[in-house]
């Protein structure tokens, strides 16, 4: 059973914003084993050979396999070189290789982001020391009325 003051310190605890959106259960383990956090990263989306040679009518894929810089573009794919890239779409588009819309389809692909999101667990006020004078592990019944209590 906490007392008075461990119920106040564990109330005002769950009144932090981390806690808001949290279910009972969650902010019970977030509480003990820390909250989950979220990270989010954009970054250019990867591509292959196919997401851009799918964008070619047969006619430009046939023009493009006979360009004499077909292995460098290749290798600039491989490497995910969007600058490059960039530049190879731009010169066989004014040698009449691919037409206006395809050279806009491939900028489209080249220009593409993904975002990527990662989980962690963040700070444990249990574990972590925020409550030293507290036990190691509060009861159900002690969270339940401290959680109801922080809700109010």
């Amino acid at each position: 059973m906490l007392s008075a003051e461990q119920m106040a310190a564990l109330v005002a605890e769950l009144r932090k914003p981390s806690y808001a959106s949290l279910t009972e259960a969650q902010a019970f383990d977030a509480l003990h084993n820390g909250p989950i956090l979220e990270d989010s990263e954009t970054r250019p989306k990867p591509f292959a050979s196919a997401d851009l040679l799918t964008l070619l009518s047969d006619e430009s894929a046939a023009k493009l396999v006979a360009c004499p810089s077909l292995p460098n573009i290749r290798s600039d794919i491989a490497a995910q070189d969007r600058t490059a890239l960039g530049v190879w779409v731009a010169i066989p588009k004014r040698g009449g290789v691919v037409s206006d819309s395809e050279a806009t389809a491939i900028g489209g692909v080249l220009a593409a982001t993904e975002t990527i999101t990662t989980q962690r667990r963040g700070h444990a006020p249990i574990r972590g020391g925020t409550f030293f004078s507290m036990p190691n592990r509060i009861d159900d019944t002690d969270f339940h009325l401290a959680y109801e209590a922080s809700r109010s």
